[in-house]
């Protein structure tokens, strides 16, 4: 039987003092992030948090995974993790939500107490929102993100929450999220973080690399990827990555149900793929070639087409992707000299670094 994260949960007997908590589980409580937490929990679990296994709202079903990718298979972690004996005593608390189109920001996170003191502190990733991607382009120009600022700020609140050890994670944004708030913590908050996973998260501009703070707390982080990671390997800087066994294939590997594991960790593998290995040249190249003032341009006048088009959701906008890019290109036609001048120097700029990229090394 294979192996994965499903697995871990059902079976796993060990509390967090015998086995201490790793990649797997910051995994499976980095996916829980994602979960809509019912407005009642936000509003009674206050400091002292609500156990998984009294966080059980059959009613709120539909509404907790719909914006989830892989909702069935999320509500089945979730329900394992209410009956789990490794699992079931562990606290959510602090649960905050904000989503604004004007800030163009996207943006969740929670603190789980484990039972033996420490807290994990989990940032919620990418959901299906239109906004929720732009924001994630934003990083291309832009850091702090107004998303990396409130993770700053949560992780301070989250650490007076108690004197133990403190665990910072989160699933693709989420893991950005978590590397950021960790490098930019305050000493006395920074010396307690005993980890910090990114798991599949993007990464930096090269600048954030070299920060006081990102080097203070590098030997503690850990980023996983899938062999075929996309997400993972944009802005990497060169971060050691645990490449992990994923068995589904491109864009599907992002998503952890489908990454094996084995014992208390996950299947590893010695490279990347060739084609991971391809977008990683590609988008290091635009990357090299645009200046921040042309990405900007460029992603704020394709967000703004998208947004007049009618689309509010990345999933609607990939199910009619005929009709996106018809509208878009249409919107293009409309648009003054000086925009349609960067959309033509940036397309250039694209062509030319798959170009390049496609020369063997």
């Amino acid at each position: 039987m294979k192996e994965t994260i499903l697995t871990w949960a059902e079976r796993q007997t060990a509390d967090f003092d015998e086995l201490p908590l790793n990649s797997i589980d910051s995994t499976i409580l980095s996916w829980m992030a994602y979960v809509q937490w019912p407005a009642w929990l936000t509003a009674i679990s206050g400091r002292e948090g609500t156990a998984f296994r009294d966080a059980v709202f059959d009613s709120d079903f539909t509404d907790m995974f719909s914006r989830m990718y892989g909702p069935e298979r999320s509500k089945k972690l979730y329900l394992m993790l209410t009956r789990s004996r490794r699992f079931c005593d562990v606290r959510i608390c602090l649960f905050r939500q904000i989503d604004d189109e004007e800030r163009q920001m996207q943006y969740a996170s929670l603190t789980y107490l484990l039972p033996n003191g420490d807290i994990y502190v989990a940032f919620r990733g990418t959901d299906n929102s239109l906004v929720g991607w732009k924001e994630d382009f934003n990083m291309a120009y832009e850091c702090p993100i107004p998303s990396q600022s409130e993770a700053q700020a949560y992780l301070k609140q989250a650490a007076a929450l108690t004197d133990g050890r403190i665990y910072v994670g989160g699933h693709s944004k989420g893991g950005n999220l978590a590397v950021y708030a960790a490098s930019s913590a305050d000493p006395c908050t920074a010396g307690r973080i005993e980890h910090v996973w990114s798991h599949d998260g993007p990464g930096f501009p090269a600048s954030f690399y070299q920060s006081p703070g990102y080097r203070r707390i590098r030997e503690r982080i850990t980023k996983t990827v899938p062999q075929s990671s996309l997400f993972g390997l944009i802005m990497n800087g060169n971060e050691p990555l645990t490449i992990v066994r994923s068995d589904s294939i491109s864009f599907l590997q992002h998503y952890p149900f489908n990454w094996r594991t084995d014992g208390t960790d996950f299947v590893r593998v010695d490279r990347l793929s060739p084609d991971a290995l391809f977008f990683s040249r590609v988008c290091s190249s635009i990357l090299e070639k645009l200046t921040v003032a042309q990405r900007s341009l460029f992603i704020d006048t394709v967000y703004e087409m998208i947004r007049e088009s009618g689309f509010r959701t990345a999933d609607g906008v990939m199910r009619m992707l005929p009709l996106a890019v018809a509208r878009i290109s249409r919107k293009a036609r409309e648009c003054g000299p000086e925009v349609r001048d960067n959309l033509e120097k940036v397309n250039s700029v694209i062509r030319q670094a798959v170009r390049e990229s496609l020369i063997p090394r």
